[in-house]
């Protein structure tokens, strides 16, 4: 409890044992208990307001993870600049038929554009 709260309950308990203005010491008592409720509710607000900034700082590095993880596809959209088509390369194996991959050149442009338009 603050020192202005003790101060308004302790100058309303004087003022009723001195048989002051009961209106006045009813006055004082629910200015202290207002203050005491507001203070309660700006510290609730406060807790949230921590847990918000802790929660956006958490998603903040995970985005710069992700676009860490993303960056080297973003980076090899520019050697594909010669395919105009959303084109799904081959990767040609040692031996055998090549495999298609699991990607397009049109996921890395995307990619590449994603990361240029944060």
């Amino acid at each position: 409890m603050s020192d202005l709260i003790n101060r308004l309950r302790e100058n309303a308990d004087l003022d009723e044992m001195e048989h002051g203005n009961p209106d006045v010491v009813a006055l004082e008592r629910e200015a202290a208990d207002e203050i005491e409720r507001l203070r309660e509710e700006a510290q609730g607000h406060i807790n949230h307001i921590t847990a918000l900034s802790a929660s956006m700082h958490k998603a903040e590095r995970r985005v710069q993870e992700l676009e860490d993880a993303l960056r080297p596809f973003a980076n090899d959209a520019a050697e594909w600049s010669h395919v105009t088509s959303d084109h799904r390369p081959k990767f040609w194996q040692a031996a055998g038929t090549p495999d298609d991959a699991k990607f397009t050149v049109g996921d890395l442009r995307r990619t590449a554009e994603l990361l240029e338009g944060k």
